[in-house]
């Protein structure tokens, strides 16, 4: 069976897609750690070694928090980014 890994499920894109998969009853692992540590997100895909397909939503998303916290923006959005391709690979 098909499984879907979700970061960032508690925004509204990973919300929206948690619904629809549900309709379908497909299967799906929602990662809820610290993305910024890599280690997180190693232990995540070797728990679910069955997740065929992965949808990245996690992200620091309002600009005018970014500008008033540029480093934590950066911290999820890049390397959070960064650290689940590695993961991946």
């Amino acid at each position: 069976m098909k499984k879907i890994g979700i970061t960032g499920g508690s925004g509204l894109l990973g919300n929206l897609l948690i619904k629809q998969l549900k309709k379908k009853k497909i299967g799906y692992s929602l990662f809820q750690k610290n993305i910024v540590k890599r280690k997180n997100i190693e232990n995540w895909l070797f728990q679910n070694k069955d997740i065929e397909y992965i949808f990245h939503f996690a992200a620091y998303t309002s600009a005018k928090k970014s500008n008033k916290n540029k480093k934590k923006a950066f911290n999820i959005n890049v390397l959070g980014t960064e650290n689940l391709i590695k993961a991946i690979d």
